[in-house]
């Protein structure tokens, strides 16, 4: 087995027996912090549960009742239907919880920054790996995704582990890697809708390879790059209907939320259409990296997606990466600038989702910053052999800063904000808890002004008592406004009333209109309880 090789291409002469055992010691200890702050207090964090991740959720249990969801699935306008069946186990064992949707996403966040240290070690050496690994495991933005049931989790993961069966293929040159990394990359398009730009720029950089690096012999290095393009292509095959579907598929499912399809984008002249992209693309820069644009997709923006110390060492560190390239004549200090742009296509062109959309870019920055730091440290071991603790511990002190200032984003900036309170619906979440204690003979009615009952959420969170099963029905005038409303219930058997959001403010209502019925506050959330819940006897 080759050892690892430093940036230079040079095997690393620092720790040389013990580095692999150090190596596993380290991922072993970053693994366990990034596991923790993955699910601590996971359900809820963010209290509530949105309406895609129960999606996530209603997929992979039709999963398990058998029906066909692969490749793809139209929940949640569309998406690659791989991360539903890693979710269905846990649906399964633990039934129709919030746990059981982001668990899974926490487990795949913390094998993302696992994946992505030996990734980096492979093409940039250990220092980098240890600090890319440090800092994927803090990131407040892959923390928010992370404790989340979104596909989206996936992009991280797949980017990572594509990279390194790819570098693996190109430095062997063994056939049989170049078979494991096809696959690999192949597999990657079953995890999240952008992946497919991903995947375009990797070949890209295979290019790249061959043209900075001159890897000989030049056949060999064709056949594998031809083994690893081959063996994708057929394993993405069964999804090629949805890429290029104009009735369902990638193209249709969003095409209503492209910038081209705004009104002002449509009425523009040419000229327009260009300022209508720049002011798109500054937007996108600016909710990415200094100023958040609050999303009600998924309650991102309230803060940027990037702290300040990510945005300030990616950059410097991308830049760096191109004076590294041409110095030492290696094609991957250029990946970020080779994956990023295409990967900011999909947010610039799209007019919400920004944060969603461009997490696949979160890696590269990360790579940036860490190829800047660990040449930093080394540098600085170098010149000063007499200081190498200070340097070490300099190092130290700014990914305990970095990792200090996201756990802070995270759990108070983000989790703190009146956007993401609102979007993930905790008083939903505790109604719906509410009526699933209620007997399963009993009929339900619904009064919610923001959700209805053949909402997703309640559909997931609800499985004793549905629409569908007959044991639970809309009474709100926003959703069912040719319904009787709360005037009039069947009372021919026990009935209960939920009322939720601005319902909550016809209890007195209720009470005076059923005397002989019985109500039950829920938690109050800002001095207003979450709802009322009423229970009616059968009358005579």
């Amino acid at each position: 087995m080759n050892e690892p090789t430093d940036a230079t291409g040079n095997r690393d002469r620092w720790l040389p027996s013990t580095g692999p055992a150090r190596d596993a010691a380290f991922v072993a200890v970053v693994a366990f912090v990034a596991l923790l702050l993955r699910i601590v207090n996971l359900s809820a964090t963010p209290s509530g549960l949105h309406g895609d991740e129960a999606v996530t959720g209603l997929d992979a249990a039709r999963i398990l009742d058998g029906q066909q969801v692969f490749p793809y699935t139209a929940g949640a306008l569309g998406q690659p239907s791989g991360f539903m069946y890693v979710v269905a186990p846990f649906v399964r064992v633990m039934g129709q919880t919030i746990e059981a949707v982001r668990l899974p996403s926490a487990l795949l966040g913390t094998l993302t920054v696992v994946v992505a240290f030996y990734a980096v070690r492979e093409l940039f050496g250990r220092p980098a790996a240890w600090i890319a690994a440090v800092l994927l495991a803090f990131s407040s933005w892959l923390l928010f995704y992370n404790r989340a049931g979104y596909p989206v989790t996936v992009m991280p993961l797949t980017e990572v582990a594509s990279l390194l069966a790819v570098a693996v293929a190109v430095r062997t040159l063994r056939w049989y890697w170049a078979i494991v990394a096809g696959a690999v990359v192949g597999a990657g398009i079953y995890g999240y809708y952008s992946y497919p730009l991903f995947a375009v720029a990797l070949g890209v950089y295979v290019v790249v390879v061959w043209l900075i690096e001159r890897p000989a012999p030049l056949i060999t290095f064709a056949r594998q790059a031809a083994i690893i393009g081959g063996v994708a292509l057929a394993v993405t095959y069964p999804m090629w209907p949805y890429l290029f579907s104009d009735e369902r598929g990638y193209q249709h499912d969003r095409a209503g939320f492209t910038v081209a399809a705004t009104p002002e984008y449509k009425a523009a002249d040419s000229a327009g259409r260009v300022r209508i992209y720049r002011d798109q693309t500054l937007d996108v820069v600016r909710t990415l990296t200094y100023h958040g644009i609050d999303d009600s997709g998924d309650a991102t923006g309230t803060i940027p997606a990037l702290d300040p110390m990510s945005v300030t060492l990616g950059g410097a560190g991308i830049a760096f990466c191109v004076i590294l390239a041409v110095r030492r004549r290696r094609a991957a200090y250029l990946l970020p600038l080779i994956v990023i742009p295409p990967l900011m296509v999909g947010p610039v062109m799209s007019i919400s989702g920004t944060h969603r959309r461009a997490l696949g870019v979160l890696p590269f920055v990360v790579i940036g910053a860490s190829v800047l730091l660990a040449e930093a440290w080394e540098a600085a071991r170098a010149r000063h052999p007499g200081q190498r603790e200070w340097a070490t511990g300099a190092l130290a002190v700014l990914l305990v800063a970095y990792g200090a200032v996201n756990t802070n984003r995270y759990f108070s900036d983000m989790m703190g904000s009146t956007l993401v309170s609102t979007i993930y619906a905790p008083a939903l979440t505790e109604a719906i808890r509410a009526i699933e204690r209620e007997p399963a003979d009993t009929h339900v009615y619904w009064a919610a002004d923001s959700w209805s009952a053949w909402y997703e959420t309640v559909q997931y969170l609800s499985p004793r008592h549905s629409v569908e099963k007959g044991n639970l029905e809309d009474r709100s005038g926003q959703f069912s406004p040719d319904s009787p409303g709360l005037e009039s219930f069947d009372r021919t058997r026990p009935t209960t009333v939920m009322l939720v959001g601005n319902y909550v403010g016809a209890d007195n209502y209720m009470i005076e209109r059923y005397p002989g019925s019985t109500h039950e506050y829920g938690p109050a959330i800002d001095g207003l309880p979450m709802y009322v819940i009423f229970r009616l006897p059968a009358l005579p």
